[in-house]
């Protein structure tokens, strides 16, 4: 035996002694929850790198100011460009075992918000099947048994699109891209976990898979001064622009030209406007503000106690503005 193969038989031997290994085919289970066997409600970023290995991208975990003096928490996240896959995880203040609070499949190549990374598309197991080559018929049919629901509007979907044409002509911007990938989105509830289906409107076929879990009865996930649940059991706050685009599917929307990479700002208007910033695809902040141009210059009561529910957030005293007799706005969260 030559030196040359005595070099690589001792190369071969030593790797399992310094903890090198394979990358884990990732098995995802939609109706479980699961990854690989192991819930994704439980898996801590140390799991992750045990089964996935080095990712190509980080961001870490901050506290980041509010409008209030106080802070809020925003988790680090894990991106694998090689096998389609982001993990974002919980804020210790909130979380402090930092567990997984979202799980982002990636079925064609595109590139993550922020970090910029192009991902190659998933080529491991989902649950029954799905691949990029599935359209919008087949999850439907699929998982019927769960109930699906297509939040795509074609006639709001035309009218951001006219939107862009007039915002063009007088020198304004608007991430119609955006705003239409919004809409274009499947949403499903199982005992374990929420997941959404984002697909390409034209084409219709699959792009990419949002799997948020549940943690009921876990303390440490509440929101501060909880006020119960909105519409179907989904609030606005802490939820992703898709799950808020589901829950006001009937408002107009609009992404504000102040929105950037990794902070975006969205307004949903109806009889009065809701504005939603967003960080790293999370509702921070929420700001209702009645509609004078549209005949609505206050907000009664009844109202405002439907929107907080809607939102999932009470607003402190000094977060109410009102004129000699009635509401006029009212903010929660971080909306600077």
């Amino acid at each position: 035996m030559n030196l040359h193969k005595r070099a690589i038989i001792v190369i071969v031997a030593v790797f399992p002694l310094l903890g090198v290994r394979a990358q884990l085919t990732p098995e995802i289970d939609l109706i479980a929850g699961t990854v690989n066997g192991k819930k994704i409600a439980e898996l801590t970023s140390d799991q992750v790198t045990d089964f996935f290995g080095r990712p190509s991208a980080t961001t870490l975990a901050e506290l980041r100011p509010d409008r209030q003096g106080g802070h809020y928490g925003v988790g680090s996240t894990f991106v694998y460009g090689d096998l389609g896959l982001m993990f974002r995880f919980s804020h210790p203040s909130t979380d402090p075992q930092q567990r997984a609070e979202c799980l982002l499949i990636y079925l064609s190549g595109q590139k993550t918000e922020g970090a910029g990374i192009v991902m190659t598309p998933f080529s491991g197991i989902i649950s029954r099947g799905i691949n990029g080559n599935w359209k919008t018929k087949r999850v439907m049919d699929a998982f019927a048994d769960f109930a699906p629901t297509d939040s795509y509007d074609p006639k709001k979907a035309e009218e951001i699109r006219a939107r862009e044409k007039m915002y063009k002509a007088i020198g304004l911007r608007e991430n119609t891209k955006l705003l239409i990938s919004i809409l274009a989105t499947i949403h499903m509830n199982t005992p374990q976990v929420r997941v959404v289906f984002n697909y390409d409107d034209q084409t219709r076929f699959l792009e990419r898979v949002q799997v948020l879990p549940s943690r009921s009865g876990d303390a440490s996930q509440s929101k501060p001064e909880p006020v119960g649940e909105g519409h179907g059991g989904k609030i606005i706050m802490g939820s992703t622009k898709a799950l808020v685009a589901e829950l006001l599917k009937d408002w107009s929307l609009r992404e504000s030209d102040r929105s950037t990479a990794s902070k975006s700002i969205c307004y949903y208007t109806k009889d009065v406007s809701i504005i939603v910033h967003y960080r790293n695809d999370q509702a921070i902040g929420v700001a209702v503000v009645d509609r004078p141009s549209a005949g609505v210059t206050s907000i009664s009561e009844t109202r405002y106690e439907e929107l907080v529910k809607l939102i999932g957030e009470i607003p402190k005293p000094s977060q109410i503005k009102r004129d000699s007799s009635s509401i006029r706005e009212f903010s929660v969260g971080d909306t600077d």
